[in-house]
């Protein structure tokens, strides 16, 4: 069910303050969430699916700089990205004068944490007993938002993960929401009689543990850019029958009916719809007549957030002057809905998602129908 976000209006207040009273251990009253729907400078947006909220976002902006009041996602409709959904369009539309946005968390809440590391806050501080019913800090997050003003720049993707090596398993486990249990989710996902395995963009090889666990003497083709990522990944499964490409998966050759299952992690979200649909199909064709492809991604839930990230992206480069055919590391995450008309324009005969934990996605896409 898509998510809809829109501005608050007092009809809005009853189901909101049900949010909040089942949220938070002391929850804001109704006439404070009817104060903000006239607050200057004010920000109150809602998420709805089939027409009932399931979470809100309130803040405020003075210019400079905003700060967010209160995010809540309702208990039923959690990790189904609606947390994701909201915080992108209260930053989408900031004004470009904001040059940053804080907030404050408890220090027990790390999947709120989280969320809001993915989105680039960074811990700025401690407020000692902030909170009540139960007394505990606020941690205050800060993020930058230098990029409204074009002064930042990206990096060659090869050098952005060789720099970055040595912290990359504990950032993908801890620090992006849904991972870890993305990682053990995709391993139960394989087809049991998968004998061959094409990995792709298989970094440090986080997605082949649990793989390995459930299926030992599989054969795996990995491909990944940055040589020093697949060094760690050859010396974390010295004994496992891998061949390892480094090498550009858009140019390497898959061959024809070559492997039961493909698979991908968290490495699509960097490149064009074109480019995607160009390489499902070498994935369509180097799969055998029942194998499916199994890709794990950052996606998001709106059509106006890809657009967002797209042009974000397009303005960098071009700022920088760098080639279409170059590829430098930033995120342009698309919609589910996207990702599933892409497989199917490239010849897979259905595709599905089949989970989600905020942005994290995995859909399967089946060569053909009697597969699934």
């Amino acid at each position: 069910m898509e998510i809809i976000i829109d501005n608050a209006v007092p009809d809005d207040i009853p189901e909101i303050a049900a949010i909040e009273a089942e949220s938070f251990s002391d929850p804001w009253r109704s006439e404070l969430f009817m104060s903000e729907l006239s607050r200057d400078m004010g920000i109150f947006l809602t998420a709805k699916k089939d027409r009932e909220i399931v979470g809100y976002i309130i803040g405020t902006e003075d210019g400079c700089s905003a700060f967010i009041d209160n995010i809540a996602t309702k208990k039923s409709a959690r990790r189904e990205g609606v947390g994701t959904a909201l915080m992108a369009y209260f930053l989408l539309g900031l004004p470009k004068t904001v040059e940053s946005v804080s907030l404050e968390v408890r220090e027990s809440n790390i999947p709120a944490q989280g969320l809001y590391s993915k989105f680039g806050f960074k811990e700025a501080g401690i407020r000692k007993d902030l909170y009540a019913s139960p007394r505990e800090n606020g941690i205050v997050m800060i993020m930058d938002l230098e990029r409204k003003k074009g002064s930042e720049t990206i990096e060659k993707m090869d050098d952005f993960f060789a720099a970055r090596v040595d912290g990359y398993d504990e950032h993908m486990l801890t620090e992006v929401e849904g991972c870890r249990e993305a990682y053990a989710e995709m391993a139960k996902l394989v087809p049991s009689d998968t004998k061959s395995l094409l990995d792709l963009g298989c970094g440090t090889g986080l997605e082949l543990e649990g793989i390995f666990e459930r299926l030992p003497h599989i054969s795996v083709t990995g491909i990944d850019l940055t040589k020093e990522m697949l060094d760690r990944l050859s010396a974390k499964y010295p004994d496992k029958n891998i061949t390892l490409i480094n090498g550009d998966y858009f140019k390497t050759d898959f061959g024809q009916n070559c492997f039961d299952t493909a698979i991908s992690f968290e490495t699509m979200h960097h490149f064009s719809h074109e480019m995607k649909i160009g390489l499902y199909k070498k994935i369509y064709q180097a799969l055998r007549e029942d194998g499916v492809y199994i890709e794990c991604d950052y996606m998001v839930e709106t059509q106006e957030e890809e657009d967002h990230w797209y042009a974000e992206n397009a303005r960098m480069r071009g700022e920088m002057g760098i080639p279409e055919n170059e590829f430098y590391h930033y995120d342009t995450p698309c919609t589910i809905e996207n990702q599933i008309k892409f497989f199917l324009a490239a010849g897979f005969a259905k595709a599905e998602k089949v989970f989600q934990m905020e942005g994290t996605v995995i859909i399967i896409a089946y060569k053909n129908k009697g597969d699934q």
